[in-house]
C-alpha cells in the first residue's frame, strides 16, 4: 500500500501598500498687471492643462487633483499661499548604499530650508516558502555647518511593500551658518539576499528661500497638479481678460455704450476697444511710451470718435453681429513703442502720428474732404499722377488670425473677389490680423485690403506752399486738376462780399447750364452752392454762404 502525496502550498503575496504622491508646482508670470483676471471667475474653466479645461463652465471636474490660485497684479497684492518662497531643485537620482553616503553642499546664503526627496527603488521581503510581505528600511538626513561636524537632522523610516519606486519629501531647517553640507546615508544594512528588496535612493533636493514674495504689478498664477495625472509637466494655458486701462467715465465696456456728454474724465476698467488700448500704451508711465519719453499729450477727442467706430455692431458673417474691431493681443516679445503703436493702428486701418502738439490717430473711415486743391494751389500748377502696380491689386487674401475655439492656435481665413479674379489674373497675398480673435473680423480685414487695392489705384504727387501747413496725414481732399480734365474747374478766390465772389479766372467754355461752386462753410465742411450769374471773374451765388 503506497503513501499519499502532501497538499501543495500556495504562497501569500501581500498587496502593495505604499503609494507615492508627487505634485507638480508651477508659478507662472502671465502678464503685466493689474488685469481683470480669468474670464470665468466662479470655476476653473479658464485654466487649461494640455488644452483641456480643469472644469467646465458649470464646475464639473474634467481633471482631478488640480488646485489653482491667481493674483491680478496689483501693487500691494497678497502672496499666493505656498508660492511665497523661492525654490531651486537639484536632481541627484543615485542609490544610497550603507558604506557610501551621498554628500552635497548648499552655497546660497539666503537658503532657509531644504526639502529632500528620498525613498526606495522597491521594498519587500520573501520567505523560503515564497510569501512576499512588508519590510522596513531606514535612512538618515545629516547636516554639517562650515568647519563643523555632522549632526542628525532627520531619520526617515519607511515600512511597507511596494514593487516599484516610492519617494517621500522631508524638509529640514538650514543651519545658521552658510554654506553648509547635507548628507543622506543608509542606516539599514544593504541587502545581500535576493529575498530582500530594500534599495534606497536620493532622488533630488530643493533649496528653499522663504520670503513674502507678492510680485507687485505682476499677474501670476500658481498651480499644484497631481503627478499621477501627467507623465511630464503639462502645458498651462489661461483664458484671461487682460490689462485694466483708462476709459472714459461715461463708457460701459460691457455694453459698449456711452451715456450722455463726456467731460474728459476717465475711470479704470477692462476693455478690448483698440482706441483705449492704444492710449494706454502711450500714456502709461510704468510700461508705456511715457515711461521713457515723459508725459505725452494724446488727442483724446480723436480716440473718442475712433472708439465709437470700433464698437459699432456689424454683421459677423454668420447670421449675427459683433463689434467692428476688437483687440486681443498677448505681447510676449520686446518691441519698439513705435512698432507696437503702428500694429495697433494698422488693425483699425489707421496711422499713429504727431500733429505738432500731440499724438493722434488717422482713421481710414468715410469722411468729408477738408479742402479742394487746384492747380492754383500747387507749385508750378503741376500734379504728377501715377498708377498702382498691377501686382499690388490683389483679388485674394489669406488672413492669419487667432482662433479661441481651437486652443488659441493660428487659423487662416481665405477672402477673394471672384469677379476680379475672372477679369484679371489670380493675385494673392497674405496678411496677419494683429490682435484678431474673430473669424468675421479677419474676413473684414481681407475684404478691406482687396477693396482698397482695387479702388485706390492712382497716386498724385504735388508740392504746396504754406497753404498746406494745416494738413495732416490721412486728411481727405478734393483734387481738381485742370490739365487732366481739359478745362478750368478750379482756382483761387481773390475776394468775396456776401453772395459775390471774385476768382482768379473762369473758363466759360467749361461752365454748364447749372453751374455750382464748392466752398468751405463755417462748420468746416465743403458745401456746393448754385451760381446765379457769372460776369467776367465775378460769380454771384443764389444764396449767401455760411
Amino acid at each position: 500500500m503506497g503513501a499519499g502525496g502532501g497538499k501543495a502550498y500556495t504562497p501569500r503575496i501581500e498587496s502593495d501598500n505604499l503609494k507615492s504622491k508627487q505634485f507638480y508646482r508651477a508659478l507662472d508670470l502671465v502678464s503685466e498687471g493689474p488685469i481683470y483676471g480669468p474670464v470665468d471667475q466662479d470655476n476653473m474653466s479658464s485654466f487649461m492643462l494640455n488644452k483641456t479645461q480643469v472644469t467646465d463652465a458649470s464646475g464639473n471636474i474634467n481633471i482631478n487633483g488640480v488646485s489653482v490660485a491667481w493674483r491680478p497684479g496689483s501693487e500691494n497684492q497678497e502672496p499666493i499661499k505656498g508660492f511665497d518662497f523661492i525654490e531651486a531643485t537639484t536632481t541627484i537620482s543615485q542609490d544610497v548604499k550603507f558604506d557610501t553616503p551621498i554628500v552635497r553642499t548648499v552655497t546660497d546664503n539666503q537658503v532657509t530650508r531644504v526639502r529632500f526627496n528620498v525613498g526606495v527603488s522597491g521594498l519587500s521581503q520573501q520567505s523560503t516558502k515564497g510569501d512576499i510581505s512588508s519590510t522596513t528600511v531606514s535612512l538618515a538626513i545629516d547636516v554639517r555647518p562650515t568647519n563643523g561636524s555632522w549632526s542628525l537632522a532627520k531619520q526617515v523610516t519607511i515600512t511597507g511593500k511596494i514593487s516599484g519606486e516610492y519617494l517621500e519629501a522631508h524638509v529640514i531647517d538650514a543651519p545658521d551658518t552658510h554654506p553648509f553640507d547635507i548628507r543622506v546615508r543608509r542606516i539599514t544594512a544593504d541587502s545581500t539576499s535576493d529575498l530582500l528588496n530594500n534599495g534606497t535612493v536620493w532622488n533630488s533636493y530643493t533649496e528653499i528661500t522663504d520670503d513674502r514674495l507678492n510680485y507687485p504689478f505682476s499677474a501670476v498664477v500658481g498651480a499644484v497638479i497631481d503627478h499621477d495625472q501627467y507623465a511630464d509637466t503639462p502645458k498651462r494655458t489661461y483664458d484671461l481678460k487682460g490689462l485694466l486701462v483708462s476709459v472714459p467715465d461715461n463708457y460701459d465696456p460691457d455694453s459698449r455704450t456711452y451715456q450722455g456728454l463726456w467731460t474728459g474724465g476717465f475711470k479704470t476698467a477692462w476693455t478690448d476697444n483698440p482706441a483705449w488700448l492704444f492710449r494706454e500704451i502711450v500714456t502709461n508711465t510704468r510700461y508705456g511710451l511715457s515711461a521713457t519719453s515723459g508725459s505725452i499729450d494724446v488727442d483724446d477727442g480723436s480716440l473718442y470718435i475712433l472708439s465709437q467706430y470700433c464698437d459699432q455692431m456689424v454683421d459677423d458673417g454668420f447670421g449675427g453681429t459683433e463689434p467692428r474691431l476688437r483687440l486681443n493681443a498677448y505681447i510676449t516679445k520686446q518691441t519698439s513703442a513705435r512698432d507696437l503703436l503702428d500694429s495697433i493702428a494698422g488693425m483699425f486701418r489707421g496711422i499713429a502720428l504727431w500733429d505738432g502738439m500731440r499724438l493722434t490717430v488717422m482713421l481710414d473711415a468715410p469722411q468729408d474732404p477738408i479742402a479742394t486743391i487746384t492747380n492754383a494751389n500747387v507749385v508750378d500748377g503741376k500734379f504728377t499722377r501715377s498708377s498702382i502696380a498691377k501686382d499690388e491689386r490683389y483679388n485674394a487674401v489669406v488672413v492669419s488670425w487667432i482662433d479661441p475655439d481651437n486652443g488659441w492656435e493660428t487659423a487662416k481665413e481665405y477672402v477673394s473677389d471672384d469677379d476680379l479674379i475672372a477679369r484679371n489674373s489670380y493675385n494673392e497675398t497674405t496678411i496677419e490680423a494683429f490682435g484678431c480673435t474673430s473669424k468675421g473680423q479677419a474676413w473684414r480685414a481681407g475684404k478691406w485690403l482687396i477693396v482698397t487695392a482695387n479702388t485706390e489705384t492712382s497716386k498724385y504727387e504735388f508740392s504746396m506752399s504754406r497753404d498746406a501747413i494745416h494738413f495732416t496725414p490721412g486728411d481727405i481732399v478734393e483734387i481738381v486738376n485742370n490739365n487732366y480734365s481739359g478745362t478750368r474747374l478750379g482756382g483761387r478766390i481773390l475776394s468775396h462780399s456776401g453772395n459775390t465772389i471774385t476768382v482768379d479766372g473762369i473758363d466759360k467754355d467749361g461752365v454748364g447750364d447749372s453751374p455750382v461752386i464748392s466752398l468751405m462753410n463755417s462748420n468746416g465742411r465743403f458745401t456746393k452752392y448754385d451760381v446765379a450769374s457769372i460776369n467776367g471773374n465775378v460769380i454771384t451765388l443764389k444764396t449767401t454762404p455760411d
